[in-house]
């Protein structure tokens, strides 16, 4: 392009401008108007950009009605932090860190970040707004009688719930922790740790996360897919559906009753097992440790090993392996017996008792004795508070 064009475009946009200053309606008072001053000082921002940065915090109490049973909370912030308290209100703290043009800008975009709150139907809903231009992060606490169930939407970021009387999240990312909750928890996670412990009931669906559950009093159900899982000291039932899962289940000693495990593409390692015990895996080595004579049953599928330690009192032994597999006991236990493509080992062991009934395709079947058992570490679990 010559210079000839460059001067016909320029030309042009001046000419535009002019028009436009002409035809445009007027601004408001509050509105700066045109102003090569203006230009020069919006393409400084722009070059320059927000290199101050400013903090506030404030608090806020809510009194409540008598009818309120639930909050709920549904915002976008860096951490939120619930806690339930023996308190008749509910108050906040809002820590909010803004960027800024320069330190007036960044504090007025601080302070115009706002927690607000909406009471009916029996909940107290929590909401958050953020100013246009600059970028914030809001770290939100909540403080809350302690009978109320608490109720998180969508949440990214780091979120504790501890002292409420249920939780419920909607799907939570990052990490997460939840105790000492004397309710119901139910929640969906996704990625992230996710640590539970000293709760009422627990039902959680979890995919991609290392979750860690301890003392749970009632049923515990979860669904897990992908990433670790580790669970000790339940007092209730328990159900687990995994896939992609590394299991690990171990103190036991205060629960008598069922554990059942559907588990695929994974492992499942149990230790302490003193209940009715019911495994199904499918292309899942399958590691388990028994305390005490139960009802045990494993049915192994995909050519993975299935390991047992026998508890130290008598019972009945009914294993089979079929294909390629074999069953391998210690010496003087049981007698192996082998037909066609079939490996059987079965009778009472000292004395006899609860029946253990397991069944693999391929593989190994591996029966230990207490003494020679492999040693297998403890569960990580969430520490006492």
């Amino acid at each position: 392009m010559g210079k000839r064009e460059l001067l016909l475009v320029l030309a042009f946009v001046i000419a535009g401008a002019l028009v436009y200053q002409v035809t445009a309606p007027p601004a408001r008072a509050d509105q700066p108007g045109f102003s090569v001053g203006g230009l020069i000082e919006q393409f400084r921002r722009h070059v320059r950009g927000n290199r101050s940065n400013a903090e506030t915090t404030s608090t806020t109490a809510y009194p409540l009605t008598s009818a309120t049973n639930e909050v709920r909370v549904a915002i976008n912030s860096e951490s939120l932090t619930v806690v339930g308290e023996d308190r008749a209100d509910v108050s906040t703290e809002l820590h909010v860190t803004s960027n800024g043009y320069d330190e007036a800008e960044a504090q007025r975009l601080a302070g115009e970040v706002a927690l607000k709150m909406v009471e009916g139907g029996g909940r107290l809903e929590f909401k958050i707004f953020y100013p246009e231009g600059g970028r914030q992060r809001a770290n939100v606490t909540i403080h809350v009688p302690a009978k109320l169930r608490v109720s998180i939407g969508r949440y990214s970021g780091k979120l504790s719930v501890t002292g409420t009387g249920d939780v419920e999240l909607t799907e939570s990312r990052g990490e997460t922790t939840i105790r000492d909750v004397p309710g119901r928890v139910a929640l969906t996670h996704r990625g992230g740790n996710l640590t539970i412990s000293d709760v009422g009931t627990l039902k959680a669906n979890t995919r991609g996360a290392d979750v860690k559950v301890a003392r749970v009093r009632g049923d515990t159900t979860i669904q897990s897919q992908a990433g670790e899982l580790n669970v000790s000291e339940l007092w209730g039932p328990l159900d687990i559906e995994s896939s992609g899962t590394d299991l690990r289940i171990d103190r036991l000693e205060g629960t008598n009753s069922s554990i059942r495990i559907n588990a695929n593409n994974g492992s499942v390692r149990l230790s302490g097992v003193r209940s009715e015990t019911r495994v199904d895996a499918r292309n899942s080595e399958v590691v388990l440790a028994m305390a005490k004579p139960a009802k045990v049953s494993v049915f192994a599928e995909g050519g993975e090993s299935v390991e047992l330690t026998p508890p130290p009192g008598g019972f009945d032994l009914d294993a089979t392996i079929t294909g390629s597999g074999r069953i391998v006991v210690p010496d003087k236990m049981i007698e192996v017996k082998t037909r066609d493509k079939e490996q059987h080992a079965g009778g009472s062991i000292q004395g006899g008792g609860p029946l253990v009934t397991l069944r693999a395709a391929d593989g190994e079947i591996v029966i230990r004795t207490p003494e020679s058992a492999r040693s297998m570490p403890p569960a990580e679990k969430p520490d006492r508070h």
